[in-house]
């Protein structure tokens, strides 16, 4: 059964809303008026660190996976 309020990465993973952030801005480069005036780059943000949605090996893992995409307080972000 689904985690309702929560992202489900896996069957016994799900991530709850409220440790996920979502920001949304204009992206860079050319496009003309239409795409400098449009928020249309989407980044998510999510602190595996502190997430109480996975074990400690778990998270130990993910960062070590990703840990080009993690910045030293432990927060993954992707654009």
């Amino acid at each position: 059964m689904p985690n309702v309020g929560a992202l489900q990465v896996s069957r016994s993973v799900a991530i709850p809303d409220s440790e996920i952030e979502l920001t949304f801005s204009p992206s860079g480069g050319p496009g003309g008026q239409h795409a400098n005036k449009t928020s249309t780059r989407a980044e998510l943000s999510w602190n595996v660190a502190e997430t109480v949605a996975l074990s400690p090996r778990q998270k130990q893992r993910v960062m070590g996976q990703l840990k080009n995409r993690i910045d030293a307080r432990g927060v993954l972000h992707l654009t």
